[in-house]
């Protein structure tokens, strides 16, 4: 699986000086332990959505702990690649800001909508 520019790419991400979708999804912080993190991004997203809806079905515990845990990790590498874009590799991917902002948010509401 990779991620390869197309015109509504180079196009979202041309919006502002700086943005530069290429240049952050194949830098050298584009991969964790030799897997792409488009990859891993997809995985994750699949296995939260299948957390959810299995806490949805039946509310327990362990689920809610687990999703917790894993939103967290999500949410830190979120806030380090929000870090890496702006002040190590100093460009900007529009596609990244908001997954990672998203991953942010959905940490935050679940942790504060169940909180013991």
């Amino acid at each position: 699986m990779e991620v390869r520019d197309s015109q509504v790419n180079n196009g979202l991400c041309a919006i502002t000086p700086g943005s530069n979708c290429s240049s952050v999804q194949n830098s050298s912080y584009s991969y964790i332990f030799g897997i792409r993190n488009t990859v891993i991004g997809i995985v994750s997203s699949i296995v939260f959505i299948v957390l959810t809806i299995w806490y949805q079905q039946k509310p327990h515990r362990h689920i809610r702990r687990l999703k917790n845990i894993l939103l967290f990790i999500a949410a830190l590498f979120a806030v380090r690649y929000v870090y890496l874009q702006f002040i190590v590799i100093k460009q900007i991917c529009p596609y990244c800001l908001i997954i990672d902002s998203l991953t942010v948010i959905s940490f935050l509401l679940f942790y504060f909508e169940t909180r013991d």
